[in-house]
């Protein structure tokens, strides 16, 4: 499901224009605790300073915010390699859901020893942990647009000059709750840490 909305103020006479508009596009995903907020802001103008003279600029802002992007590949974020593999066909995703919702915890369908008291995943977290624990976030800002003049020499001839900015700043960040098979799984974890920042909240925490 996802929202639209925009504005656009313009206005013009026999020298030249203006345009000034705002878009908002939110979506939320299919996905437990996913969306992704668009902000757009444009401007356009152009105007004769002589008969043979103008100048133009146009410039954009973009701000995106993404919470909760899908997992890809073979690991415990990518939900899909629980339906198609990993899962029992009598797994209950709802009672997955309230399991989470009543503890908090990565209770999960596939503990490593249930009986010796072993209540971690050996495999797969619990698809609601992965979803709200386990997320990742982002952030990025884009600047672009340009700038510039013509000046008509003669009717077949108009020299132009024109400057143009493109650049964009990010933000990345990913985290594995205390209690995933991630933490649980000492080689992978070892080797992940060395690219990617891992944080945990109070009530991972807590849950351990």
């Amino acid at each position: 499901m996802g929202t639209n909305n925009g504005i656009l103020i313009d206005g013009s006479n026999d020298k030249g224009y203006f345009k000034l508009g705002y878009n908002r596009a939110t979506d939320k995903g299919i996905m437990p605790n996913s969306r992704i907020n668009k902000d757009l802001f444009n401007f356009g103008a152009s105007y004769n300073l002589t008969s043979k003279l103008d100048v133009f600029a146009a410039g954009n802002f973009t701000a995106v915010d993404g919470l909760g992007r899908y997992g890809s590949g073979y690991e415990s974020r990518n939900l899909m390699t629980n339906f198609r593999q990993w899962w029992q066909v009598n797994v209950d995703v709802q009672e997955q859901r309230a399991a989470y919702d009543r503890t908090g915890q990565n209770v999960t369908c596939n503990w490593a020893d249930a009986v010796g008291g072993a209540l971690v995943p050996i495999y797969w977290d619990n698809p609601y942990w992965t979803r709200n624990e386990n997320f990742q976030n982002d952030h990025r800002n884009r600047y672009f647009g340009n700038a510039g003049a013509n000046y008509k020499i003669t009717n077949w001839l108009t020299l132009t000059g024109r400057v143009s900015l493109d650049q964009y700043d990010e933000v990345q960040e990913e985290r594995f709750a205390v209690g995933s098979i991630m933490y649980l799984n000492i080689p992978a974890l070892t080797a992940i840490s060395k690219s990617k920042t891992l944080t945990s909240s109070r009530r991972c925490h807590n849950a351990t």
